[in-house]
Parts: structure tokens; C-alpha cells; sequence
């Protein structure tokens, strides 16, 4: 089970379910079928003011009302099929699908007729449409509504489905000392792949051609990757830091320098990384240099450093 270093609850008997799924999910059991008679649900939860994660599962046959909430959930399931009601249209789902949206403000019914294991994710409506604004260049004032996600829709299951399960695993396996880091990050990445790559009410406004960012601006943001490559960076800081749009950054970085911005952020910090291993009056291990440089994940770095530079860190660092 996913999140397994972080069990939230069990429910051992209906009681405890009722009760834990009103204070988790605003959830009401309309009816429960335990096997044998006795309860099995789980639920494991990395809790975040960003992007709070879940997984549960359950060998019972439920049937849950979920009360209309101020956020939107993103749903995935990973074992059995379920039914889904809301806004007047049932959505059959399971492991070899999409997954499904549950808007805020709407009623959701959810029928598992032999349990469930599932994966999901909270994000707020007002980051949604702060990050829309900074895509397009304008503000929103109106609520994002997606679509359903189609099974026809494998750029989706691609770069937000797949971002979601793999930061999932990456909470599992790193220390919880960098959990707030990575979250911010993939908080910034789902958020951009989604209005990206689900169709949805402003899906239009991403369409539109953006002017080009002023040269001052381009300047300005090169100069705020260097000034800040240590810390967390995401495309809409960098919008932000140069009032210009991420669409304008992206596509300057790929026709001057041919990578996006965070593949040029990624370059700076492993060049910047190398510098410092390779300084014979450096007092640095490669923990910290790695820690320093923005790298909070010591495999990731040894790998991305091993696949830019043809050695391992330590390598480089025990030539000195």
C-alpha cells in the first residue's frame, strides 16, 4: 500500500468507519458489507497545506454520500472497480482508467461493490486558478471545471497520473526532514500538467498566443535561477519574480537555450556542484554540496551528476 510509513487509521468495525470517514472526507456510509463480518479499512496520509496525499484501501463492499468540500480531490484507483455519481453522470472507474475529478462544491456518491485500493490528492481552487493566471498571462476570476479524464487521454496519464504516483513513492523512500521540499515541487508540477493537460473551462485562454517577454524580463530570470538555485524553483515563481507569464519562460528557454527551465535550473546546479567538489580548498562532503546545490535527494543527484558528467561525485571530489 502506498504511503505505507504513514497509516492515518483503521477501521475495525463500522463505528470507526462511519466516524473516521466523516473526519477524513466528509464522507457518509450509506451501506457497508464487511467480509466475515468484520471491518477492513485502511488509510495512509502525508498531510500538507499544499498538496495532502492519501491511499486506502478496503476488502468491504461500501457505499459512501462524500459531502460537497471546498476543495477538489483527484482520484486514482489501483485495484477493483467502482461507481462513481456526481453532477448527474456515473463514472465506472478502476485500475486500468484515468482516474476521476471530484469538483469542489459537489456531492459524489462512490459505490465500491468489492472494495477498493485508491490514491488520492487535495488541491485548492484558489491555486488553481493563481497558476492559470500565470499560464495565460491574465486574471481568473472564474472556477477551473475540468473534464473527466478520458481513457483516450494518455498525456495525462502520462505526465500527471504517473506524477502523482511517483511522488507518492518518493514520500515513501525519502526522509521526512525533505517531505515540505518535494511537496512544493510536485504541488507546482501537477497543478501545471493539469490545466495543461485536461481539458477544462479556460482551456482556451492557454491557446491564445502570448506576447514576447521583454529582453529586461529574460534577463531577470536568468539572473533569479542564479540568484536563488539553492532553493525551491518552480516556472510560476520565475513568472512571477519577472511579471511575464510561464508560458512566455518556457518558450524563451527552449529557443535560447534549448532546454526548459528546469532542465537549465537542473544544468546550473549540477555545473555549480561540480565547481565545489572539484575546489581543492573546499571543506564540503557530497552530502552538502548535494544539499547546497538544491538537491535534496541524494540518488537523484549521484545519477543526474553520473549522466552529465560520465563519474560519481565522490569521484570527482577524491581526484582533489
Amino acid at each position: 500500500m502506498l504511503l505505507r510509513k504513514y497509516p492515518a487509521f483503521q477501521a475495525r468495525n463500522m463505528q470507526e468507519l462511519a466516524h473516521q470517514l466523516e473526519e477524513v472526507a466528509s464522507g457518509s456510509v450509506q451501506s457497508a458489507k464487511f467480509p466475515g463480518g468484520r471491518a477492513g479499512y485502511w488509510c495512509n496520509s502525508v498531510q500538507s497545506q499544499k498538496l495532502p496525499f492519501f491511499a486506502s484501501k478496503s476488502d468491504a463492499a461500501l457505499d459512501v454520500l462524500y459531502q460537497p468540500v471546498d476543495y477538489l480531490r483527484i482520484v486514482f484507483q489501483t485495484r477493483s472497480s467502482s461507481r462513481i455519481a456526481l453532477q448527474g453522470r456515473e463514472i465506472d472507474t478502476g485500475p486500468h482508467n484515468m482516474g476521476y475529478v471530484i469538483p469542489e462544491s459537489v456531492e459524489a456518491r462512490k459505490i465500491d461493490p468489492e472494495g477498493h485500493s485508491s490514491l488520492f490528492i487535495r488541491i485548492k481552487p484558489e491555486d488553481l486558478r493563481q497558476t492559470l493566471a500565470s499560464l495565460c498571462g491574465e486574471e481568473v476570476s472564474d472556477a477551473v471545471q475540468f473534464t473527466q479524464p478520458a481513457a483516450s487521454n494518455l498525456s495525462f496519464s502520462r505526465y500527471v497520473r504517473d506524477t502523482v504516483f511517483r511522488g507518492a513513492q518518493e514520500l515513501d523512500a525519502l526522509e521526512r526532514r525533505f517531505h515540505d521540499s518535494l511537496i512544493e515541487q510536485i504541488h507546482a508540477v501537477v497543478l501545471l500538467r493539469l490545466l495543461i493537460h485536461l481539458p477544462h473551462n479556460h482551456s482556451h485562454l492557454l491557446d491564445l498566443s502570448s506576447p514576447r517577454p521583454s529582453r529586461s524580463q529574460l534577463k531577470q530570470a536568468e539572473d533569479f535561477i542564479l540568484e536563488n538555485f539553492s532553493k525551491p524553483i518552480d516556472v510560476a515563481g520565475i513568472a512571477e519574480a519577472t511579471g511575464t507569464s510561464v508560458r512566455s519562460i518556457f518558450r524563451y528557454f527552449q529557443e535560447v537555450h534549448g532546454e526548459s527551465p528546469s532542465q537549465y535550473l537542473k544544468r546550473l546546479r549540477l555545473e555549480r556542484a561540480r565547481t565545489m567538489l572539484a575546489d581543492d580548498g573546499t571543506s564540503k562532503s557530497v552530502t552538502e554540496v548535494a544539499l547546497s546545490c538544491g538537491f535534496h535527494s541524494l540518488g537523484h543527484f549521484a545519477r543526474a551528476y553520473r549522466q552529465r558528467f560520465g563519474e560519481l561525485p565522490s569521484d570527482t571530489a577524491a581526484k582533489q
